[in-house]
């Protein structure tokens, strides 16, 4: 078996031949823009400083990567694009100047990092040049990109969702060194929509069953993060975009600890062979302000008791689950998503390991980027761009929603993972 080589990404961008060789695959995937966008600003914008030299400079970039239609046209939100456009007219503060592209670049160096390098660490391209550049070379930067292993904290399924519970799948959700992709992007080929992912280590869940391994599931939507977002948690329509729900009960909501829960009654069928499992699990939605992210969080819980009456299968068998959907704001029709799922579903422990099961978490990702996609449009198509779920007309910002439909008053703030 083949050993998967990491690089950091902060490595490979201050090693010119391995930036190189990125710049290289992103070419042939079609999507050059971000790393050139960000080595423009490196180099011929930070490192100037005359302030006359400099601002032609800005306006260089801004005419090829920032401007709508421009060549090279980069994805950012358009609150993001005109504060700097705005602040680019003012040609005598230069302390204003030179932070002119730190947004920008923060974002797009986010994003950069979060998906195309994560693939090209799988790529043709990095193993042609692995094996170009020799393993004393390659065993240098991966020994200067090693990192402590993840810290992952067991849920407690008795209690409320907690600060801790939101940073440990953070961790996975933004890791990249854990994974093995159940797909790659082929030499010359466009990258695509949407990837799927098992992790290579197992994490605990409640501290009592088996560790288990971990499915992401990433993909780029056409949608705003609102739109997404709705999609998902509209009472309309969340039932129908996640094809392994069979059914969906609300229950009463809780307060308890920092954060408000919207609770359910879940039935799942995984796989035919399988039985119907099932959960009582308690949601939380919140914001995170440094991501620019909303973080949709659910594990199940054993402290609600369940009204036999509401079960469809009284056969059904229990199990243990942590999710998270993160839905990353790009530009104001684009946002990218992460979903992850740690879960023991009580079937045989090598059950992630058979081929079956790779085909189905395969599946699953390209069909959770369709459906999402399909529900988002129909939504926007239907009650238009942005809008909020129908059961709130009276409440007039995207905040006021948030605090009274998905309880997440004071639960705005960014997590340090």
């Amino acid at each position: 078996m083949t050993t998967r080589i990491v690089i950091a990404y902060d490595k490979a961008r201050t090693t010119p031949e391995v930036e190189a060789n990125f710049l290289e695959y992103l070419k042939r995937s079609y999507n050059r823009e971000p790393l050139q966008f960000l080595i423009a600003v490196e180099t011929d914008f930070k490192t100037e400083q005359d302030p006359k030299t400099k601002r032609m400079s800005a306006k260089i970039i801004i005419d090829n990567y920032i401007k709508d239609g421009s060549p090279l046209e980069i994805n950012i939100d358009n609150g993001t694009k005109y504060k700097l456009l705005k602040e680019a007219e003012d040609q005598h503060d230069d302390k204003k100047l030179d932070a002119l592209f730190d947004d920008a670049h923060k974002l797009v160096s986010a994003e950069l990092k979060a998906d195309s390098f994560t693939r090209y660490l799988d790529s043709d391209t990095f193993k042609e040049f692995v094996k170009k550049k020799g393993t004393k070379y390659i065993n240098a930067l991966v020994a200067a990109s090693e990192k402590k292993q993840i810290s992952f904290s067991p849920f407690d399924v008795n209690g409320a969702i907690k600060d801790q519970d939101i940073i440990s799948l953070l961790r996975l959700v933004e890791d990249v060194s854990d994974w093995v992709p159940l797909q790659i992007t082929k030499k010359h080929a466009r990258e695509k929509m949407y990837y799927s992912y098992l992790s290579k280590s197992k994490y605990p869940l409640d501290g009592k069953v088996p560790n288990q391994m971990a499915a992401k599931f990433v993909g780029v939507l056409p949608v705003s993060a609102e739109d997404a977002l709705y999609a998902l948690i509209d009472r309309e329509y969340r039932n129908r975009w996640e094809p392994f729900v069979k059914l969906q009960v609300d229950l009463d909501p809780y307060k308890e600890g920092d954060y408000s829960h919207l609770v359910s009654y879940a039935e799942l069928k995984f796989m035919p062979i399988l039985s119907t499992r099932y959960c009582v699990g308690q949601t939380s939605v919140v914001y995170d302000t440094e991501r620019r992210a909303y973080l949709i969080f659910s594990k199940s819980t054993t402290g609600v008791k369940i009204d036999p009456t509401k079960r469809k299968k009284p056969n059904a068998i229990p199990i243990v689950l942590a999710s998270i959907h993160a839905i990353y704001k790009i530009s104001d029709d684009k946002c990218r998503y992460v979903t992850l799922t740690v879960s023991c579903i009580n079937a045989r422990s090598d059950l992630a390991n058979n081929a079956s099961s790779r085909i189905l978490f395969k599946k699953r990702g390209k069909g959770l980027f369709e459906n999402w996609l399909k529900l988002a449009l129909e939504r926007k198509e239907k009650y238009g761009h942005n809008a909020r779920p129908q059961h709130s007309p009276d409440l007039d910002t995207l905040d006021d929603y948030m605090k009274k439909y998905l309880n997440t008053e004071g639960a705005t703030k960014t997590w340090e993972i």
